[in-house]
């Protein structure tokens, strides 16, 4: 598949994440209540590489739509470029 329609995907997968999460902080407070401790809510996303602007641009609207919701607490890794990077902070997200 082109590089060009890769990254349109993946734009387009990411812009439905943030329009979800943006959409679902009305009910945020039963989600975080249902699966979170003490009613907190640890959100982890590895990106790809925040050096480029289109990433740091998907970075500051995530940490916008999350501050909107007080249980969530959103934290992201800079994966730099590599496959196995981004693989390792996933594992290490797992274990907050």
């Amino acid at each position: 598949m082109p590089r060009l329609r890769m990254r349109t995907i993946g734009a387009l997968a990411l812009g439905t994440a943030v329009a979800a999460l943006v959409a679902g902080s009305a009910s945020a407070a039963h989600i975080a209540k249902a699966c979170g401790k003490d009613d907190k809510y640890v959100i982890g996303f590895s990106q790809a590489n925040n050096a480029e602007p289109y990433r740091q641009h998907v970075n500051d609207e995530l940490t916008a739509a999350a501050k909107k919701v007080p249980q969530f607490t959103l934290q992201i890794a800079d994966g730099a470029g590599n496959v196995n990077t981004q693989t390792s902070q996933m594992d290490n997200f797992r274990s907050i």
